[in-house]
């Protein structure tokens, strides 16, 4: 792509720095955490037609995880752009509101897509791909469809907590070896007003002003489990208990073993995570099992599903259901939390979900209801240790 100014002046006065730092990028993925009315998407997507024009028969796809959220934003944005560039006009073809496609007279086209899981991530290949707030979609969604990009992947979100963008993107330099981050706020937005600068900058939450204010990386209030420790190996002891929290089509088999007070460790319990995808054979699961170290006779406590309990018991595996009576989350989560927890360094969903399992924020207020989300791995540990518990189970 040309680096000279004057080829690739698409839009009259523009100015903004987000947008040549976007144009510019070399880098395979880049990466925009940015603050409120930083103009995020508004330069992402004049590149994105600045790249249509430049580069006939490319195909570039914006995604987010609903059609909703792209007519919201990427969708709105794009049309007052187009609506205020004759330059981009007369390069536009036509624009297909069923598909929601821009088709170039040059034959490049801009599409854009919901991506709701991996599957529907795996169709077609492109040119450049466009994250549009990422933290709205999962990982596996962005794997998939940057697998399938040729050139460049944009990625832009507002930074309220630290996400799978940080861990499997930022600081993950052995997959991701080409990475640009560029942070930006309000002050990268020449177009503001004052009176929308000192919004901005009079919010008197620490947190939210230096998500809001200065694009860094917020943290999370009301996570439902703090303070659990990160250890190097499990410490493999008889008294082992493991879970099995179902996931079938989309969501996925949480599946790990759980060390009761391992001596010498200081915790109560040292959690190590076996498995995560969606629908796993209990055959394959029966051989996680024996590969992770699974004695016969060790209980495996399951969600409850009657038929995947029965064939692993069929399979020698001592399979047993959560005990969840009514009022069974919230005397868990106290149960839990009453522990000395810790989890391995390969435990990556484990860690994941921990910094996004959040009690449930009403009009400013925290309840006591946790958020049916991230919460695989967190039920299985919940509900197991707290089972195991009540049955009166010290050791498995």
């Amino acid at each position: 792509m040309s680096n000279n100014p004057d080829e690739i002046q698409l839009f009259e006065g523009q100015t903004g720095p987000l947008y040549w730092a976007n144009l510019l990028a070399q880098e395979d993925v880049v990466v925009n955490q940015g603050g409120s009315w930083s103009g995020k998407t508004h330069s992402i997507m004049q590149v994105l037609f600045t790249i249509a024009v430049m580069r006939p028969n490319y195909i570039i796809t914006v995604i987010s995880n609903t059609v909703t959220n792209l007519k919201a934003d990427a969708i709105r944005i794009s049309k007052s752009i187009v609506g205020a560039s004759l330059k981009l006009q007369l390069c536009i073809k036509d624009y297909n509101s069923t598909d929601r496609v821009y088709h170039f007279f040059n034959g490049s086209l801009i599409e854009f897509k919901s991506f709701e899981d991996q599957e529907q991530a795996k169709g077609g290949k492109r040119h450049i791909l466009y994250v549009n707030e990422a933290s709205r979609i999962k990982y596996t969604v962005f794997f998939e469809a940057q697998l399938r990009t040729l050139v460049r992947t944009f990625v832009d979100y507002n930074p309220t907590s630290q996400f799978w963008v940080h861990d499997n993107v930022i600081n993950n330099k052995l997959e991701y070896t080409s990475v640009k981050v560029i942070r930006s706020w309000h002050i990268h937005n020449p177009f503001l007003t004052q009176k929308q600068r000192d919004r901005l900058e009079n919010i008197q939450d620490r947190e939210m002003w230096k998500v809001y204010a200065r694009g860094l990386t917020g943290v999370l209030k009301g996570t439902v489990y703090r303070g659990w420790s990160e250890t190097d190996l499990f410490p493999w002891k008889d008294g082992v208990i493991w879970y099995f929290d179902w996931g079938y089509t989309n969501d996925p088999t949480a599946g790990g073993r759980v060390a009761i007070s391992p001596p010498g460790t200081g915790f109560d319990y040292v959690v190590d995570e076996i498995c995560y995808q969606p629908g796993i054979p209990t055959g394959v699961l029966k051989q996680l099992l024996v590969d992770k170290g699974y004695k016969e006779g060790q209980l495996v406590y399951c969600d409850n599903d009657k038929t995947m309990i029965r064939e692993l018991q069929m399979l020698n595996v001592s399979a047993v259901p959560f005990y969840k009576p009514d009022g069974s989350i919230k005397s868990g989560i106290l149960y839990l939390k009453s522990k000395k927890i810790a989890y391995t360094k390969t435990s990556m969903n484990i860690r994941e979900e921990l910094k996004k399992y959040k009690f449930i924020e009403l009009e400013g207020h925290l309840t006591n209801e946790p958020v049916d989300e991230f919460n695989h791995h967190m039920d299985g540990i919940r509900c197991s240790t707290h089972t195991n518990f009540l049955r009166g189970g010290e050791r498995a």
